[in-house]
């Protein structure tokens, strides 16, 4: 089949035509896919601080919790009087060889708070291979007498019954209801206030009165007359009643020193009743 040069021509303009268009519904189509595909290769793009962000965290984490330098070499604890170190391990939870940052430090304070003896703890790390125990120890400074007895601390607060071993030259507090903290609420709340109030009787008839923990027997609670001091050594009855503590042991404390020798002949002074000292048990009844 013979062609011409017209019909050659046009059939190469139709297959020129034809690549034309081709190329065109591909710079279309590659137009609407960069269109539609820039804007989240652009979220991704803004994503990338934080994923090389986790992986740096990731490789960190890997290197403290593996690296031999991290591992737990000296546990510093401090020298107590009611709790010996072995005690304190125990309640620690964590061993020397274990890594420092997986130690639970708010875990293990929270079970040395809660032993009986201990009133704050804490625990931190020292790095690169040692932790810290700190801790404040409970003092006892009397006993509450209630369906048994329990030992008080400087902050009125009963905080484990007596047992053998513990202190038992203290001040015992008498006169509470025991039934208040079965009760609970307003009458539990009230009766601590109350337990409380005794125990700072006893650190302010120190401080004032001249009145040495030793020197006190016995501090009786009483509804109707309040707080009253029984004395160790024959038993004389320091009758305070309620408030103005200082003011009315700064009173004993002037009678005392008048007194002298002879307070051991004293049953009663009283210092309830304001501006006013009543003893009992000399010859000649004093008042002033």
């Amino acid at each position: 089949m013979i062609r011409t040069k017209s019909e050659n021509g046009k059939r190469k303009a139709g297959r020129l035509a034809r690549r034309n268009k081709q190329r065109g519904l591909w710079k279309t189509r590659l137009i609407a896919f960069s269109r539609a595909t820039w804007p989240r290769l652009l979220r991704v793009w803004r994503l990338w601080p934080a994923v090389i962000l986790v992986v740096l965290i990731v490789l960190l984490h890997h290197d403290f919790t593996r690296a031999d330098r991290f591992r737990l070499r000296t546990i510093d604890l401090p020298d107590c009087r009611h709790l010996t170190k072995t005690a304190l391990l125990n309640y620690l939870h964590f061993r020397t060889g274990q890594n420092v940052f997986t130690i639970d430090l708010h875990g293990a304070a929270k079970r040395i708070y809660d032993h009986p003896w201990v009133k704050t703890a804490s625990v931190r790390r020292e790095l690169p291979d040692t932790v810290v125990v700190e801790l404040t120890e409970r003092e006892p400074v009397a006993l509450l007498r209630m369906e048994t007895l329990y030992l008080v601390d400087e902050d009125g607060v009963p905080f484990k019954k007596a047992e053998a071993g513990d202190p038992g030259d203290l001040p015992l507090l008498s006169g509470f209801d025991p039934t208040a903290f079965q009760r609970g609420g307003l009458a539990a709340r009230r009766m601590a206030k109350l337990i409380a109030e005794a125990a700072h009787l006893i650190r302010t008839g120190q401080r004032i009165g001249h009145l040495d923990p030793q020197d006190i027997s016995e501090v009786r609670y009483e509804a109707s007359g309040g707080y009253t001091f029984v004395t160790a050594d024959h038993g004389a009855q320091i009758r305070l009643g309620f408030g103005d503590y200082d003011k009315k042991l700064q009173r004993f404390a002037a009678v005392s020193q008048r007194i002298g020798g002879r307070m051991a002949q004293v049953r009663l002074v009283d210092v309830s009743i304001p501006g006013r000292v009543v003893v009992r048990g000399l010859r000649q009844e004093s008042g002033a």
